[in-house]
């Protein structure tokens, strides 16, 4: 698979670095890449995983937040969706209406497995079902740190009538609340989800920020 985004950046950032009181995040000039460093991002601490993968259901707000969220550190942001669509160049419902779901997650479980060899650095937002399939689970898990977002489905809504022309998936309401329903006890599964409920994709990002800090 061709990678579609910029190199991965070393991250190194000041002790002094912190967020300031109003949520948001600071967005410090990208660093330069040191060859041959084992490169571990450093905001006052050493963070357990260069990678960061966030993980929820659809809506949630993985996408947006994740994009600030590796801006802030100055590093490659992927969607795993988007990287999916230009690998085979389909959309995401093109792939679902010719190859089935089961044939959508074939291809989600190799741009997984692809882009962690391919970048040692990273943030990446994962498809809402990405992490039903027990071997994506462990990918994830041993390659980096795992973040899940969640929402309250009042909002999981709203977003997705506002982003109804942005979503790779189209729904309708009934349909969401089934899924969710369905996948609840998955995403309970995860952990200590941040709820999204009323914040911004900058104060999201923040508070994953914090919870990496833990």
């Amino acid at each position: 698979m061709k990678s579609i985004h910029q190199p991965a950046r070393s991250v190194n950032l000041p002790g002094s670095w912190k967020l300031p009181s109003s949520g948001k995040p600071i967005f410090p000039e990208p660093l330069s890449p040191k060859p041959g460093v084992d490169y571990r991002f450093r905001m006052g601490m050493e963070l357990t995983a260069s990678r960061i993968f966030i993980a929820g259901p659809p809506c949630s707000g993985k996408s947006e937040a994740g994009r600030f969220l590796a801006a802030a550190l100055g590093v490659a942001f992927i969607d795993l969706d988007r990287l999916v669509e230009r690998e085979v160049s389909m959309t995401v419902p093109e792939i679902f209406r010719q190859l089935g779901e089961e044939g959508f997650r074939d291809l989600e479980s190799r741009a997984l497995e692809e882009s962690i060899q391919d970048y040692a650095v990273s943030v990446t937002a994962l498809g809402g079902g990405c992490l039903l399939r027990e071997r994506n689970l462990r990918l994830v898990i041993g390659n980096g740190r795992l973040i899940a977002l969640t929402a309250s489905v009042e909002t999981l809504l709203e977003r997705m009538h506002r982003e109804a022309d942005e979503r790779p998936l189209s729904t309708s309401d009934a349909d969401l609340i089934e899924l969710m329903k369905a996948r609840r006890g998955h995403y309970l599964s995860i952990g200590r989800p941040i709820d999204t409920t009323g914040l911004t994709p900058e104060q999201t990002a923040s508070a994953i920020l914090e919870r990496l800090r833990e």
